[in-house]
Order: C-alpha cells, then sequence, then structure tokens
C-alpha cells in the first residue's frame, strides 16, 4: 500500500517531467531512505533523497578529499562507470553507492602512501585498486576508516559484508547495505585479467558511448 510520502514523491517526478527538466524517473519506495531516481534531459543520471542531510552534508568532505588526494576523482569516474554497466552502482539494489565509493578509494589511496615511496600513474592505480579490493583486502574480516590517515581494522565478528565507518559520523557504517560485494569483488579480479590480456585498453571492460577510439590506461 502506498503511504502519503511516496506519493508526494511521485508527484514531484511527474512535475519534474512535465517541466522538461528531466527524461524519466523512477521512485523506489522501499529504499532505505525516500528515493527518485531521474535522468535529466541531457541524459546525466541522479539520484534525490528526502528526509536526510547524508547527501548535503557529505558534500564538504567529498571536496576535501578530493582535494587531498588528485588521483581520487579520476578513480572514481572510472569505478562509477564499471559498476554501473554491471548494475552493481546503487544501494538501493545492493551496490557500491557515490559517497561509499568515495570512501573506499580514498582508503585505498591511503593504503598506496603507506605500502609504496614511489608515485603511481592513474593507470597503474586503477588496476592495484581492481587487485586490492579484488583480492587482498578481507572483507569478511576487516573493516575500513579513513579518519585521519585511515586504518583497516578487525572486525568485531566474521561476516559476510562491508564494515565502512561514516567518516562524518564513526558510528554508521556505510557497509552494511552492501549485500553483492563478493558478487562486485569477482568482477574486479575477472577486469584485472582481461585489462592485462587487451593490452590495458579501457575498452575491454568498458562500453563506450561513443566513437571508436580505444583509450590505454597506461603504457609498459
Amino acid at each position: 500500500m502506498q503511504n502519503k510520502g511516496d506519493g508526494l514523491i511521485k508527484e514531484f517526478g511527474k512535475e519534474l517531467k512535465r517541466s522538461g527538466v528531466i527524461s524519466s524517473y523512477t521512485n523506489i519506495p522501499r529504499a532505505r531512505i525516500p528515493l527518485l531516481k531521474i535522468v535529466l534531459s541531457t541524459g546525466i543520471s541522479m539520484d534525490i533523497s528526502f528526509n536526510v542531510a547524508d547527501g548535503y552534508c557529505a558534500v564538504r568532505p567529498t571536496k576535501v578529499l578530493i582535494d587531498k588526494y588528485s588521483a581520487l576523482r579520476p578513480l572514481v569516474i572510472l569505478m562509477k562507470a564499471f559498476l554501473r554497466q554491471r548494475a552493481l552502482n546503487n544501494t538501493h539494489s545492493k551496490g557500491i553507492g557515490s559517497f561509499l565509493l568515495v570512501v573506499l578509494i580514498t582508503a585505498f589511496l591511503q593504503y598506496q602512501d603507506k605500502v609504496f615511496t614511489k608515485e603511481k600513474n592513474l593507470g597503474e592505480l586503477f588496476i592495484d585498486l581492481l587487485t586490492f579490493y579484488g583480492e587482498q583486502f578481507n572483507y569478511r574480516e576487516q573493516g575500513i576508516s579513513i579518519i585521519g590517515d585511515g586504518t583497516i581494522f578487525y572486525k568485531p565478528e566474521r561476516s559476510d559484508f562491508l564494515m565502512v565507518e561514516n567518516p562524518q559520523d564513526p558510528d554508521i557504517d556505510l557497509g552494511k547495505v552492501v549485500h553483492e560485494f563478493e558478487t562486485i569483488r569477482s568482477n574486479f579480479v575477472i577486469a584485472r585479467e582481461i585489462l592485462k590480456q587487451k593490452n590495458y585498453s579501457l575498452a575491454s571492460i568498458l562500453t563506450s558511448t561513443g566513437g571508436k577510439k580505444k583509450l590505454k590506461i597506461y603504457d609498459d
């Protein structure tokens, strides 16, 4: 049965479409947070959440992280495209949402800073990112915090779910909504091997939205 809030969100979607601002919308009535998924008239997809301040509050810390880690922004863009093409980019479908993705990639970059002294190019970092979350990070036994210089800690008890501290509120676990991380992990491993076999061409793991030029993420 539809409640009043769901009806209002759907009406909001209808008004946006009538105005021409968006080309389509989908109301997600059973999401943990009331959510309206929209596609702008430009073709860009966005989510609008209701009755929560998390999205707004995440803007400033995200900008701070992007300013601190130069590789964060391009890696997030690459990984968002990768996850989206595999329908693993939304928390309501048990995938990885945008802010969680920012935190996960930040944790990886913090790990890189601690372990490696040599500066790596974007292609090397992307391969290492796939390897880190595909094979090295034991998500069943370990959790992640990016507070300070970042920490990978052991969970209180073993589980099949991610444990990722919200940097704005460490009592909140951002990872608990990701029920498909084993699938995501497997996709990372497969993608890394395909990239190696296909001379590191992004076209081998990402479907192009236009043009025929093949982009290599780094040269040997």
